[in-house]
């Protein structure tokens, strides 16, 4: 990690003093465990070793093509770090250097991402349980793995995912839209579904989709890379229908689901490139249907 993006890292940070001991313990519990977050195209690889928690990514290709990430674990040289109560679900963005580097907050969590070398990461944690920090990490690789996907010609898609035949047939809108109902009908009636909170849009030989780790609902996503059928974005109602919309609405519909580039303008002039392929693939409708 070079010297300035680490002095870059300690500016932004607030003062919030870090408690060894909680590393001591910490570390006696988990030093020497790996854990994988596969995503197909890649891999991520977090090896907790003694002294934790400062994480550099290193891309590299093994003999069959597949492409990893590969995060090493040390103990942070920072002692303080920005600090904002909440949740372990929370979290916030923010930028830095005329957007181009970004700045993930989370409850006793801040880490730093250079947005023209997303194979480097920076991670502080502070004092926390197994369980928030579980929770942490999970948003971090959440944030992570939409930033660097796109090197792969993939994307995450907030959405619910649902197999039939050979063929996948994508459900998404806003939250609270249905995505999770939506999967767990399909689920009931014995159809395989991907994962019903964030999928991976993949352009190879067409479109295609497979399920990301995320999951919101269900406890276990259908394994695969299934070629896209139909596009439905979700609209509860009083009656069933589908109704067909504008390529301007179906642009704005998808562009609200690929998270974490819709809020970075650094990528803008890449998802709209995006939006454009997926909509020549797929016409995307919208799904009214009924609560029952």
């Amino acid at each position: 990690m070079d010297k300035k993006f680490m002095e870059n890292f300690k500016s932004k940070i607030g003062k919030l003093k870090i408690d060894e001991k909680f590393f001591e313990n910490l570390n006696e519990k988990i030093k020497g465990k790996e854990f994988y977050f596969s995503l197909g195209f890649f891999s991520i690889k977090l090896n907790l070793k003694k002294d934790v928690f400062y994480i550099l990514s290193k891309k590299f290709e093994n003999k069959k093509g597949e492409f990893f990430v590969e995060p090493e674990a040390y103990k942070s040289p920072i002692d303080n770090f920005k600090y904002k109560s909440g949740r372990p679900e929370f979290y916030s963005i923010d930028f830095i250097e005329n957007g181009r580097k970004l700045i993930f907050y989370a409850y006793n969590f801040a880490s730093m991402i250079d947005l023209k070398n997303t194979d480097k990461a920076f991670i502080a944690i502070g004092k926390t349980d197994a369980k928030t920090l579980s929770s942490e990490i999970e948003n971090f690789l959440r944030v992570y793995s939409g930033l660097i996907l796109p090197k792969f010609n993939s994307f995450l898609f907030h959405s619910s995912s649902v197999v039939i035949g050979k063929s996948a047939y994508v459900f998404f809108g806003l939250s609270g839209a249905g995505k999770s109902t939506i999967a767990n009908i399909f689920k009931d009636e014995g159809f395989p579904v991907l994962s019903d909170d964030l999928n991976i849009l993949i352009f190879k030989d067409g479109l295609k989709i497979m399920a990301s780790p995320y999951l919101s609902e269900i406890d276990k996503a259908e394994e695969g890379i299934y070629p896209i059928k139909k596009f439905f974005y979700l609209k509860k109602d009083k009656k069933n229908y589908i109704e067909k919309i504008s390529p301007l609405t179906q642009r704005a519909y998808i562009y609200s689901s690929l998270p974490v580039l819709n809020s970075i303008k650094f990528f803008q002039e890449e998802i709209f490139f995006t939006i454009s392929n997926i909509i020549k693939l797929k016409e995307v409708e919208v799904l009214h249907f009924k609560k029952d």
